[in-house]
């Protein structure tokens, strides 16, 4: 079994004293990995140059909002997807509805606690190695669905061929000369034919639905 990858967290405040203690407790109570910045330009510049699995971002900075360092990394390719909690110390309804609206998943009241601060980091990180998992689970089944569909088309295509002559000389034998027991095995194998026929092309059929290639 693959060993587990010790999640990468980015820490994100203009208060130095703030961004110590919360590396120190994620640190040596979790022993995650983690990064920090003091604003939002720099945040931005260290989300894109590493993959993470979370970020704690402080809503309240001098240089970008956090709202706004929110919606320029969730309009990014490499960190749309990392879950984003704001450390915020507003307490208005409109402020929380903004932190939502610009992507975040949740948040953590200033001055916080430590045990929810870490109780809610580990939700989300659970929440987004499950969503990884599933995310991996869905290629692995959508590449066995198109090899299956493929191979299906291939080996329906392979035996057809042969059928097709197969019918076709048993037309042939039809304007030739029989007596009654060859007319009657003819039959069979006309008969036989058409049936084995009929069931190829429902595989290959069946094989094109899978694979998106016929539309209803």
């Amino acid at each position: 079994m693959k060993k587990e990858e010790t999640p990468r967290v980015l820490i994100v405040d203009d208060s130095k004293s703030s961004l110590l203690h919360m590396k120190q407790i994620l640190v040596n109570k979790e022993n995650y990995q983690v990064a920090t910045a003091e604003n939002g330009v720099s945040a931005i510049k260290k989300a894109k140059a590493q993959k993470l699995d979370l970020i704690l971002l402080d809503v309240v900075m001098p240089d970008i909002s956090g709202f706004d360092v929110c919606r320029k990394l969730k309009a990014m390719h490499q960190t749309a997807d990392v879950p984003i909690i704001f450390l915020t110390s507003l307490t208005e309804n409109k402020s929380i509805i903004e932190g939502f609206n610009a992507g975040a998943v949740d948040y953590v009241r200033k001055p916080f606690v430590e045990e929810e601060l870490i109780a809610r980091v580990k939700v989300h990180l659970d929440l987004k190695r499950i969503q990884n998992q599933l995310k991996t689970a869905k290629e692995v089944a959508e590449m066995a669905t198109n090899a299956k569909s493929l191979f299906l088309a291939n080996m329906s295509h392979e035996i057809r061929t042969p059928m097709n002559g197969v019918i076709g000389m048993v037309e042939a034998l039809k304007s030739t000369p029989l007596n009654e027991d060859q007319k009657e095995y003819l039959e069979i194998i006309d008969i036989s034919s058409d049936n084995l026929l009929s069931v190829i092309n429902d595989i290959l059929d069946f094989s094109k639905v899978e694979a998106g290639q016929i539309e209803f």
